[in-house]
């Protein structure tokens, strides 16, 4: 039982992290970071422009990463929410699901069942949007 739990807890936050657009705040993230970065060592600029822009550029990335990891935050709630919710409707599971969590055999499983998880929900989602 405790494997089920694992494993829906693994599919909420893969669900959560594709639904929350979570790589494209990443992407933007290091977008943002990339542009200061070349404002920076920008010869062209002059340091009143350089300051002005970077300025912007942090305020930017303040704001994405703020955003971030608040939804990161909000993920992690709602997988301990399932945590909370398992070890609830079946006490006797906390203490397995604790050790089953730190278990490395376990966390290579749970990877591999994700990758799985990530590639059959890709394979779907193409053979529904092709028909």
């Amino acid at each position: 039982m405790s494997y089920v739990a694992l494993m829906a807890m693994c599919i909420l936050f893969i669900e959560l992290f594709i639904r929350l657009k979570m790589r494209d705040r990443i992407d933007r993230i290091f977008k943002v970071s990339i542009e200061a970065a070349k404002i920076i060592t920008s010869k062209e600029l002059s340091d009143k422009q350089k300051e002005v822009l970077v300025r912007r550029s942090s305020m930017t990335l303040l704001k994405a990463t703020l955003t971030f990891s608040s939804l990161f935050l909000f993920m992690a709630m709602a997988v301990f929410g399932v945590r909370l919710a398992f070890i609830y409707f079946s006490p006797g599971m906390k203490a397995h699901l604790d050790q089953s969590i730190l278990s490395p055999v376990v966390m290579v499983l749970l990877t591999i069942s994700a990758i799985i998880y990530v590639w059959l929900r890709g394979a779907i989602e193409r053979r529904l949007q092709s028909t």
